[in-house]
């Protein structure tokens, strides 16, 4: 609701509207790479610098740091995502990690 619509409750009735969200979704990276079963750690720097183009290989010290002990490959990171205006897709357009 606007704090138009709030206003008007609150005026005729007399009392507020507690207004809380009852859904809530996540959106999750995921990734597969051939030969590594552990999960992995993403600083926001290095998901960003991912998406951005920035980080292109999945050794890059931006995630390799992040993931110490674990043997990360030097193979291109190949970035799908989805190329309709997707709540998803506005999730990683609007993204800062700052």
């Amino acid at each position: 609701m606007t704090e138009e619509q709030l206003k008007a409750y609150s005026d005729k009735h007399g009392s507020a509207i507690l207004h809380f969200p009852t859904v809530l979704g996540a959106v999750v990276p995921t990734y597969n790479i051939a030969g590594v079963s552990t999960s992995l750690n993403f600083t926001p720097e290095a998901l960003a610098g991912i998406f951005l183009g920035r980080i292109t290989k999945w050794n890059d010290p931006a995630i390799a740091g992040a993931n110490k002990g674990v043997s990360l490959p030097a193979e291109d990171i190949i970035v799908v995502h989805r190329a309709d205006g997707s709540g998803t897709s506005y999730v990683f357009t609007d993204y800062s990690p700052k």
